[in-house]
């Protein structure tokens, strides 16, 4: 996984999922699984204050999640119909 490559250099890593079950098994340094469909991770195209929160939410988990292989689930929703 290139994330573990980039964390190995010294970069703190973050990944967005939308499958909880592939990164509990790939097991990324840091992730973040948010329940927005495929396409579309960061929310709808246009949604700045959503993408704004997404964001916000991953630089968060960057300084939170001490555990290697944490998944941050914040409580954003997509909303609408997803």
């Amino acid at each position: 996984m290139v994330a573990r490559v980039i964390e190995q250099a010294g970069i703190p890593t973050m990944t967005v999922t939308m499958m909880k079950d592939v990164a509990l098994a790939v097991k990324p340094p840091r992730s973040m699984y948010l329940k927005f469909p495929f396409g579309s991770p960061m929310g709808r195209p246009g949604d700045v204050q959503k993408q704004t929160a997404v964001l916000k939410a991953m630089l968060d988990g960057l300084i939170t999640i001490d555990t290697p292989g944490m998944i941050l689930e914040p409580s954003l929703s997509y909303g609408g119909d997803a």
